[in-house]
């Protein structure tokens, strides 16, 4: 009896013992797994921020000399030997660390530029047995915004640029009686000065170029290139040589033949391709612009009435006075609700806030004979015609301490610029049109001429076929501009900067 007690109570102690140790084994595996598991998190994780720094990198010049593109829809689609299985299906990047392997892939949704990140962290079965091995996933939305300011890959902005170019006795640019310019000057076809007209360069710290890939005439007994032999401008070039009438054959520029005053003359300038506006794109994807309308909608200008960009003509908008007696507020929102864009009006102040691209299908006035001041950059397209009344009215990027003026001296570009590109016709050949003694600070771009009026003053780059510049009007020096508003025609229209906060929908 002794012996069957006693073999009974060593058979529940080795159940016991066996449960102990079957049971340790499993919170041990148990154990390994919930580690596995959270490094497995980790590495999904890790995939989604892989993700998340290629979109940070393309475009950045601190990081991307391509010149990357964060809107490209192929950015996150492995191919080649990049490519790896996802744990989900398709293919992935993959990344190898020492406890696992994170992979990772997105798709773009271009209507709302929104990025969908799908990242998985694998680590290996940690038990050596039949389990499989350890997946975890997140995922993750991010969305691209534009950047305030993009760095330029277009050095037509540093200039006054003429794009126009006809025949060897035709001048393609033509100033005439007592215009004056101190700001680096292009012209790819023929210039021509005439009456007392000249180019001048006050400051060395502020060097003048002229560039004519066509004739430099210089016409008359007072026009000239630089003011003097000791006040030169620092270089001229000029591809079809200098002349006194536009219709002799050019010779090598002097200034005893000539009155050609620079510091470096070059016999082959080289050249400059103006850049070409995205006219189609940016109507659809401006914001706010025809296709995404002001948010809220309120007392705002009118943006579009047809929905359709026509190829001629000044658009269906008609003239939107942008400084009218009364303020507006125009803000454009992505997908999310950010604020992506705006062109507010605020009429106590007289100052006009901009930000982003923006499009008007029509013309577009300032006519309230007012010092207005805009902050902010941003590029406005139009597809009429810029126009600005003459006597008072001025636009200025920095008004003067008495606020009458614009502030020619304080105005820094590269932090507040207003550009505006213009493709309308006012009937007499212009896209954008100065009356007389207009002031204004920013960029223009033209698709026919700019035409600046008796006693202007401009500061800023100008880039259209011909620029008319009428007697006295003053073309002050121009800041270097080192940085653009999105949407400026030379940059990529799809080039953005880094790409907004991640919006996680999903881990497992």
């Amino acid at each position: 009896m002794a012996l069957i007690i006693a073999i009974g109570i060593m058979s529940v102690l080795t159940l016991t013992t066996v449960s102990v140790v079957s049971y340790s084994n499993s919170n041990g595996r148990q154990a390994y797994r919930s580690d596995a598991a959270q490094v497995a998190f980790g590495l999904a994780e890790a995939g989604l921020n892989n993700a998340a720094a290629v979109l940070n990198t393309v475009g950045n010049p601190d990081y991307d000399d391509s010149g990357g593109n964060a809107l490209d829809p192929t950015l996150l689609t492995a191919s080649g030997s990049n490519a790896h299985p996802c744990p989900g299906g398709g293919t992935c990047y993959r990344a190898s660390y020492e406890k696992g392997d994170a992979y990772w892939t997105g798709s773009l949704n271009s209507t709302t530029s929104t990025w969908t990140i799908q990242a998985w962290g694998v680590v290996r079965n940690p038990n050596g047995d039949a389990y499989a091995d350890v997946v975890r996933t997140v995922s993750a939305q991010i969305t691209i915004a534009s950047s305030p300011v993009q760095p330029p890959n277009a050095t037509a902005w540093n200039y006054m640029l003429a794009t126009g170019k006809s025949n060897a006795t035709t001048c393609d640019m033509d100033l005439w009686n007592s215009v004056i310019i101190d700001s680096p000057l292009y012209v790819s076809g023929n210039l021509c000065l005439r009456n007392s007209t000249k180019i001048i360069e006050p400051d060395a710290k502020a060097p003048v170029s002229v560039v004519v890939q066509g004739k430099l005439a210089v016409i008359g007994s007072q026009a000239k290139v630089g003011e003097s032999s000791t006040q030169p401008v620092s270089e001229v070039g000029a591809k079809g040589g200098c002349v006194t009438n536009i219709s002799n054959a050019g010779t090598t520029c002097s200034a005893s033949t000539h009155r050609v005053y620079t510091r470096k003359l070059i016999t082959a300038p080289p050249e400059v391709t103006p850049p070409e506006p995205s006219w189609d794109y940016w109507y659809e994807k401006a914001n706010p612009g025809p296709k995404h309308p002001c948010n809220p909608v309120s007392a705002t200008p009118v943006l579009d009435n047809d929905g359709v960009l026509l190829a001629t003509g000044n658009g269906s908008a008609g003239t939107i006075n942008l400084t009218p007696s009364t303020s507006y507020s125009c803000i454009g929102k992505d997908a999310w609700g950010r604020t992506v864009g705006q062109i507010s009006w605020n009429n106590t102040t007289k100052t006009l806030t901009v930000a982003g691209t923006i499009y008007i299908d029509g013309n577009v006035t300032i006519e309230n004979q007012a010092a207005n001041l805009y902050v902010g950059s941003a590029t406005l397209y139009l597809t009429g015609v810029f126009r600005m009344s003459g006597g008072s009215t001025r636009l200025c990027g920095k008004r003067t301490a008495s606020g009458s003026d614009c502030d020619f001296t304080n105005w820094k570009p590269n932090e507040v610029l207003l550009i505006i590109i213009a493709r309308g016709n006012d009937g007499s050949g212009n896209s954008v049109f100065f009356q007389n003694s207009v002031q204004f600070q920013g960029g223009f771009m033209a698709k026919e001429a700019i035409n600046l009026g008796q006693t202007s003053i401009n500061e800023g780059p100008m880039i259209a076929k011909t620029i008319r510049l009428e007697q006295s009007t003053r073309v002050k020096p121009l800041p270097y501009i080192d940085t653009l508003p999105p949407g400026t025609p030379g940059l990529d229209p799809n080039t953005y900067a880094q790409p907004t906060k991640p919006l996680y929908t999903g881990s497992g």
